[in-house]
């Protein structure tokens, strides 16, 4: 058995665990995460509680989490082309998102292949809030195999579902991932046919972007972006090409100065990037070999601090989504022989796994002061049942939850029944 220790209590999982997809930790320590083999967006409070919330997309394994600026959680759909909402109630509202145009692919490296129409390209991918109050989101963009990439846009939602799109200007543009920036504008990185791009779009729209130039033959291709403590943006960059594959960090200010720092194991591919607590960039790097996660394949988990210095921490199995997590570590995606996981990482680079309750066992949560209705929807939501209520035989005030059988943080299987005694 496996446990996650939030701020208060431990999450502990027996044999089956939940299919991690996408993670995201927020300030009041709360980790959510999303499985796609249940479409299912799980949340583990400090506490130890556990709730499940159903979205109506199977496998759909291109989603995404952000936190929203007026609370509750955002996700993205990419396969249904939909952005949902989560309240702190549960409450679940889905937005359809307009497709973005399609665009033949044009003259490049790889540029030939069959006009694909609006419905065939990807929905909705990377989420972030706004300092609007607003969400923005990726969508489109699509590589189809040599072919080459087709047009995406940045997005944008209001809270009750009004769509503005913005095309990329960039011929041929596949956005990949999206942030908040300290110039007050959103920053986001884009695959193009002829490299990679860092762009910015302004709240009302104007969009600028920085081309990056091939070295040495090498194509660059710039995935993960976050905002810095010293008011930059950083970046993932891999370098692609006749050459063995290699990858740097990128630094890039507000008004588009770049610096690059080379990663020094080789063939790795840079993947996603988060500040964390220490005021360090850390970063995963997938290994060469990703049909067959293994440590002998050279995935990394690195930090980088704000001059420059790297150091990177080998770990078993294929690094992707890294944030930083309740306690102040790092929390990230892992692609492991036998599932996907959550790695953490400590900032001393101690490296450890967590397993995750599954979405098919009830994860008996905590009820104690809760009114029979508030306890009856904690444990629908964590996949349990409300069996046998014993009432006080008098009462001056509204019954509350005085104990409960089985205790909390019980693992059982999906739908059992929890009773509870009022007072």
């Amino acid at each position: 058995m496996a446990c996650l220790s939030l701020a208060v209590g431990l999450v502990c999982a027996s044999v089956a665990s939940a299919e991690v997809g996408s993670i995201l930790s927020t300030p009041h320590r709360d980790l959510w995460f999303t499985d796609p083999a249940a479409n299912e967006i799980g949340e583990i409070r400090p506490n130890a509680t556990v709730s499940w919330f159903k979205t109506p997309i199977a496998r759909d394994e291109r989603d995404a989490l952000s936190l929203g600026l007026g609370g509750g959680i955002w996700f993205t759909e990419t396969t249904a082309r939909k952005v949902g909402h989560i309240t702190s109630t549960g409450a679940l509202t889905e937005f359809t998102v307009p497709l973005p145009p399609a665009h033949a692919p044009s003259t490049g490296l790889l540029g030939f292949g069959p006009l694909l129409e609006s419905s065939e390209l990807p929905g909705p991918s990377s989420i972030t809030a706004g300092p609007d109050g607003n969400i923005w989101f990726t969508n489109g963009g699509s590589d189809v195999g040599v072919s080459g990439v087709y047009g995406g846009q940045i997005d944008r939602i209001t809270p009750t579902g009004a769509v503005s799109e913005y095309q990329i200007p960039s011929p041929n543009s596949e956005p990949n991932d999206l942030v908040a920036g300290p110039d007050g504008n959103l920053w986001f990185t884009e695959s193009t046919l002829h490299g990679g791009v860092i762009g910015h779009i302004t709240p009302r729209g104007m969009i600028t972007t920085f081309v990056l130039p091939e070295v040495h033959e090498q194509v660059s291709e710039t995935f993960g972006i976050a905002a810095g403590r010293d008011d930059a943006l950083w970046f993932t960059d891999q370098l692609r090409g006749p050459k063995p594959w290699t990858s740097r960090i990128g630094r890039i200010t507000p008004a588009g100065d770049i610096r690059y720092f080379a990663l020094t194991t080789p063939r790795v591919q840079a993947d996603d990037i988060a500040l964390a607590a220490d005021g360090n960039m850390w970063f995963t790097a997938g290994g060469s070999n990703r049909q067959r996660p293994s440590s002998a394949s050279g995935a990394e988990i690195g930090r980088i601090t704000p001059d420059g210095h790297l150091r990177e921490f080998a770990v078993d199995g294929e690094p992707n989504e890294i944030v930083r997590g309740p306690h102040n570590d790092m929390l990230f995606t892992l692609l492991t022989a036998t599932g996907n996981k959550i790695g953490r990482i400590t900032t001393s680079g101690k490296v450890s796994e967590i397993q995750l309750p599954s979405p098919d066992s009830c994860f008996v949560p905590r009820l104690a002061g809760q009114t029979p209705r508030a306890a009856e929807q904690r444990l629908r939501r964590a996949h349990c049942g409300l069996g046998k209520i014993a009432r006080p035989t008098s009462a001056t005030r509204k019954p509350v939850v005085l104990s409960q059988h089985p205790s909390p943080e019980t693992t059982l299987p999906r739908g059992s029944r929890v009773a509870i005694q009022l007072g």
